[in-house]
């Protein structure tokens, strides 16, 4: 998780757009990633999916759990995170 960071956090310093990163479902616990969710202006979403991913069609399901993390814009306006769910159609 420490090269997720660094990535995410370079990604957030090059992009004021929109960033978006598959990451495990836990990534957000972690005490060295609360700069990442908690009072950044830019964090707009969690997506937790809920099916775990197959990588190769040949492969079994995979047995960690994902969920795509959100930022935008720095300009939200005080705008809450939101949390979702996804699923296989």
């Amino acid at each position: 998780n420490r090269d997720a960071v660094k990535f995410a956090e370079l990604a957030l310093s090059r992009c004021n757009g929109m960033v978006a990163l598959l990451l495990t479902a836990k990534f957000d616990f972690g005490k060295t990633r609360k700069h990442l969710f908690e009072n950044n202006p830019r964090f707009m979403a969690k997506i937790a999916l809920l099916d775990r991913i197959q990588w190769f069609p040949s492969a079994m399901t995979g047995t960690e759990d994902h969920a795509w993390y959100v930022w935008g814009q720095t300009n939200r306006a005080g705008a809450a995170p939101i949390l979702l769910y996804g699923e296989r159609a």
